[in-house]
């Protein structure tokens, strides 16, 4: 306690000792005015007394901390149990659709007469001629030295359709600007691409000029292993490297 403080204690007491100097002759205090003294004399300390105004403030502050962290953690278990809400949602949805009965999946079916709005052709039509194998395109060359042979152990598929005109005028048709691709499915399984065959035979290589109500023989050629059954056909046609059309063949 520093001397400010012992100061103020005495001046207190002061007021109980009489200015004749005799302690004998106190005043009488009612009991109101005792209590006023004392409750003076201890605001002075308190007032005074640095450590307790410390104290004071240390305990304000170590509440104000605990406040502050057990607010943070009502908010970190809010966000967990949130989590843990979405979590066992997810679960139950990941849960139902592995449960749920697949659904199937149905392939369209298109015929050689929707090939040309696959291709977005205009005044044309498409029709499915058949096919034949053989070692040489075309088949009804006479000089091999000019034609294209099969591989060994291989056979040449040709795929054949008449494309014509249906407008009243002529259609300038060029069928090598089509950025399309002619797969064909042997019996289901398999995949064969065409082969790069430049003639103006050959549907990927066409460009040419069909006369009003006319039309032209258009092949498609694939090289297949000799020993190859053929039950069934179908063609696949991918459109600008994103569609896939099925066309069977009969």
């Amino acid at each position: 306690m520093n001397k400010r403080v012992i100061s103020t204690i005495l001046l207190s007491a002061s007021f109980l000792i009489p200015l004749t100097g005799c302690f004998n002759a106190i005043p009488e205090m009612t009991e109101e005015e005792e209590k006023m003294v004392v409750r003076y004399m201890a605001d002075a300390v308190i007032q005074n007394d640095v450590s307790y105004q410390s104290r004071l403030l240390d305990e304000e502050e170590k509440e104000a901390a605990l406040a502050e962290e057990a607010r943070k953690a009502e908010e970190l278990k809010k966000i967990e149990e949130e989590q843990k809400l979405k979590e066992e949602k997810k679960k139950a949805e990941e849960d139902s659709s592995s449960s749920s009965t697949p659904t199937e999946v149905v392939e369209k079916a298109y015929t050689p007469a929707d090939m040309a709005s696959i291709m977005e052709l205009e005044n044309v039509s498409f029709e499915y001629v058949g096919y034949e194998t053989g070692n040489v395109y075309p088949m009804d060359i006479e000089d091999l030295g000019f034609g294209y042979s099969a591989h060994e152990n291989s056979s040449l598929l040709v795929i054949s359709f008449n494309v014509s005109n249906t407008s009243s005028e002529d259609v300038e048709l060029d069928l090598s600007k089509i950025k399309a691709k002619y797969r064909i499915k042997i019996n289901g399984e398999k995949k064969f691409t065409p082969d790069f065959i430049p003639l103006n035979t050959i549907m990927t290589m066409f460009k040419d000029t069909i006369p009003a109500g006319s039309s032209v023989k258009l092949d498609l050629v694939y090289e297949i292993p000799d020993d190859t059954d053929i039950d069934t056909l179908d063609l696949f046609i991918v459109n600008n490297d994103k569609d896939s059309f099925k066309i069977g063949l009969e």
